[in-house]
Parts: structure tokens; sequence; C-alpha cells
């Protein structure tokens, strides 16, 4: 066998040895590592154990009841759920992101003596092959379950990297028995990646770690998924043929976690420093749910002063214990029966409600690395400069997210969609010819942009835009990227926009000149009857 399964009585050992930690029992070991998924008496449902030693022992001990614990959140706490929408909805957008194919050629030119290459894009392979790859990110093509577009892959994606802190996804690559272009992307439930699978392959070194089977340099060899699906729908949780584990080669997955150590093998929610305080907060707004239904419906009690009445008096009924009770309605008043006294049970509604929200979720924004404002959906007291400056800090972060999207997932994905595509022979030129291997590397080159970002003060943004490139400071194509807008697409616009005009009889240079022709034309048309 590739690997030697470690038995239960000597797991402990061998994780300690492996993760270096010496010398301690593991009935000693119950320090918790995440609060978040601390046993207490807020959180009496939970409960998991921890080494408390590095990261690795945390998000062994930790990581999969962290995990249940931020999709509960999701479920059912409305600031964890803006929280990830917001994520999703400025990281991807509406479009999502936008591919340029970027195939030049280099054709050569004498100048003084002197040979000189000129890079000259070709745009009728370039253009061809985006194409070709959007009629690709259609649902029933890049998805093997036909259920997502490649946006919805995009947004899924985005939300299970802030819930769950790692995605997985499989490249399966082949022939037209997927689709014309041999290639299609598979989403992976984090349940199935196990993280009390482990194992030492005790021949080459080689050791699996939370599912995860590393080299002796730690770089991820391949993926070991359950195939039990655990689930209370029947016909899901089910036992698939064969060993109870399958193993995915590396090569052939895109692996996303946001590393906060260096020597990190699996990735754990980054929800974990907010989530006790929205519990706190959750706690605090049912307590105060409560004390203002009791404010609302004042009670009292009636308190006898030692003269000698009938409790039928006072009284509308009797419970089960001998208590009288004595039932009012709104807008009604009542004489006291002889010899009671009224004492009035008034819990006064704190006025600290607000206050106390608002502190907790700022720093529950400063776990999520949001403005407040924009998590607690609370711009009551914000002016032009403050919304701005947190405007400008929250899309420093979804820039952030979109390049490590770009880099560690979508040019993966679309250099082994090309190269699919050019073996299964799926690109074909409008005069037939098609598209050959050996054109694999000039149009490997591309570029993703994620969604751009309105003006926050159009007028002085477009103006300080302008000047940066009058001066020399930027450039159009810096400018046009900013608003995620590919300025090669701008300028065939604007080419279209001209032939346009021109054929209509409009000068574009000119503003005046246009509304004098519009207005020209719309009296000849009058003139005629039109």
């Amino acid at each position: 066998m590739e690997n030697k399964v470690i038995n239960k009585n000597t797991f402990i050992k061998k994780m300690f040895d492996f993760l270096g930690i010496k010398g301690k029992k593991e009935q000693k070991i119950i320090k918790k590592s995440f609060n978040a998924a601390r046993n207490s008496r807020l959180k009496a449902n939970y409960f998991s154990v921890s080494t408390g030693s590095d990261i690795n022992s945390d998000i062994f001990t930790d990581g999969y009841q962290l995990m249940k614990t931020a999709r509960e959140f999701e479920k059912n706490n409305a600031y964890v759920r803006k929280f990830l929408n917001t994520m999703v909805n400025n990281i991807v957008g509406p479009t999502g992101f936008n591919l340029s194919v970027k195939g030049y050629d280099y054709k050569p030119e004498t100048k003084d003596g002197k040979t000189v290459y000129n890079k000259v894009l070709d745009e009728v392979g370039s253009n061809l092959i985006q194409e070709s790859f959007w009629e690709w990110t259609k649902r029933k093509y890049c998805d093997l379950s036909q259920t997502f577009t490649f946006n919805e892959i995009c947004e899924l994606t985005t939300r299970q990297l802030f819930r769950d802190g790692e995605v997985l996804i499989i490249k399966h690559k082949g022939g037209k028995e997927l689709n014309k272009w041999g290639f299609a992307l598979q989403m992976v439930n984090m349940e199935r990646l196990d993280r009390k699978y482990n194992g030492i392959n005790l021949k080459n070194g080689n050791r699996i770690v939370m599912s995860v089977k590393l080299d002796k340099n730690n770089r991820k060899v391949a993926f070991y998924l359950q195939k039990v699906i655990v689930s209370a729908v029947p016909g899901i949780n089910q036992k698939l043929e064969g060993s109870n584990y399958e193993r995915i080669e590396a090569s052939d997955c895109i692996y996303l976690y946001k590393a906060t150590d260096s020597e990190q093998i699996r990735g754990y929610s980054p929800l974990v420093a907010g989530l006790e305080t929205l519990e706190n907060i959750e706690g605090y707004q049912e307590a105060e749910l409560i004390n203002a239904r009791a404010s609302a419906g004042k009670m009292g009690f009636f308190i006898s002063n030692n003269e000698q009445v009938n409790q039928l008096d006072i009284a509308d009924k009797e419970d089960e214990e001998g208590n009288f009770i004595s039932e009012v309605e709104p807008g009604t008043f009542h004489v006291l029966p002889k010899g009671y006294d009224f004492k009035e049970n008034n819990p006064n509604y704190p006025q600290s409600y607000g206050n106390f929200i608002k502190a907790n979720l700022r720093t529950v924004a400063s776990a999520f690395n949001i403005s407040y404002e924009d998590l607690a959906n609370d711009r009551e007291s914000v002016n032009y400069s403050s919304i701005r400056a947190g405007m400008v800090a929250d899309r420093e972060v979804y820039k952030a997210v979109q390049n490590f999207l770009i880099d560690n997932m979508l040019d993966d994905i679309y250099e082994d969609w090309l190269k699919n595509a050019i073996l299964n022979k799926a690109i074909v030129f409008p005069n037939g010819a098609i598209l050959q291997f050996e054109k694999f590397d000039k149009f490997k080159q591309h570029q993703f942009r994620g969604r751009g970002f309105a003006w926050v003060d159009p007028l002085k943004d477009i103006t300080a835009s302008i000047e940066a490139v009058k001066f020399g400071l930027s450039s159009r194509k810096r400018e046009a990227e900013k608003l995620g807008i590919d300025l090669n697409e701008v300028f065939d616009e604007l080419a279209e926009e001209k032939q346009l005009a021109e054929s209509k009889g409009l000068n574009l240079e000119n503003s005046d000149n246009i509304m004098a022709t519009i207005n020209s034309v719309n009296n000849v048309s009058s003139n005629n009857g039109e």
C-alpha cells in the first residue's frame, strides 16, 4: 500500500511527532485554541479539544467545529450574511471577472540599419479565443454537475473562502465526453476533506495530514476526499464503492486558503475573531426584546392592607396553584377592590441598546476587516470625508482578494482550459483553420480584470485622472483598469461610435455641432410631416 494509516492508539503520538509537540499526554490536552469553537455556557452545543500548540494543531482540533459554527451563523445571523453578501457583490460583482487574451506577434522592421521587432496584437485570434472562453463559462459546459455558471463558481468560491476559510475545486480534463473543450470544474464540499485522515508513508517520508498528502518539502501531492457523504436527505447519505477515500492529484485541483502561518497546511474560517462578539450581541438583543415586551405590557400586584375581602372581588380566575389572576385590556381602567392596594411592576427599558450594539459591531467590523458603516448599514452620522475613507479602505480589501483569486485560481483555469481546448480542436477560425498547439504559448498570455468601482465624487475623480494622464503620472490604460475596463474595448467602441456618427453626419468632437445637427434633422422630419 502507498501509505500506512495510523490506528487510534498511536494516532495522537504520531501527530504530535509530526507537529513537533513533545512530552504531553493526550488526556491533558484540553486547552481551546479558537474561542469561537470553545465550549462554554454561551456555546453549550459545541465541544472541542485542542493541543494549543501551532496553527496546524488548532485547525486539526477546532477547524471542523469552527466551519460548522460559521455556517450556522451564515444561516441565522444577519450580520454574517450581510458580510458574505458584501464580499461576493464587491469582489465578483454582477458581471464577474473579465478576460482579455493578449496574443501578440512580433514583426521585424529595419530602423537605422538595425532590425527591431514590433509587438502587434493578433486581434482576430485573441478575440476568437475570448469568445470561445465565454461560451465555455455557461452552466452546461463549465460545471461538471451543470449547476453553476462560471460567474456563480466565482461567487461560491468567494463566499466559501470567507466562510469556511478554504476552497477545493477539481479540474476535470478529458475529451468530448465532458464538452467540446474537454474541460470542466467541480466544486467540492469541504466536509469531504476529513481532518481525521492522517498517515505516514514509511518508504519515502511522504505523509498524509488532514487528508492532504505532502512530500518532504511540504508540497501538496494529492488530496483524499471522503466517499461517504453525510446528509439527512435520503439518497445523499451513502457509501460509494471501493475505499472510503478517493485520491485526487494536486495537479488536478485548485486549493485556496489564506495562510496566517508559514507552515500552515489547511485553511480555517476568517470569521473566527468576530463570532463570539456576534453571539454576545444576539444574547443581548434577545434579553432586550424580552425586556421591551415586558415594558410594553406593564404589570403589577394587588397587596392586601389586612382588611377582610372576598378574593373574587379582585380576581377573574384562579390558576392550578391557587394564585388569583386579574386580566385587563388596553384602554381600560379598574377600580381597586376594598382592602387592596396596587403595586406597579415597571421594568424600565434601558436606553443603552444602540450604544452597546454599535460598540460591539465596531469590534466585529474590525475582525472581519470591513468598515462598520457597511457591515451595520449605519450611515446615520457619517459625512463625505468619513464615508469616502471607509469606501476607499474597503475597496483596497476587495482588490486584494480579486488579485488573490486571479493569481491562484483564474489564471490556472484559463491555461488548462486553453490547453485542453487546443487538444480537442475546439477553437476554429472563420476560414476553417484549427488553432494548433504551437500557438499555445502565444495565446496563453492574458489578463483577468476584476470588477471596477465607480468614483465616490465623479467630477473630482475624473479631473484627477485627466490631470494624472496629462502630466505623465498615469496612463489611460491604468485609469481604465481602475474601473475594470479594457482600454482596447474602449477604443473599439469609440471607433464604432465615430463611424456611426459620420454616417449620420455628426461631428463627435463638437457637442454644439451634434445638437445643431440633431435639431436640424428633427426640423426636416417635422416639415415632411413625419
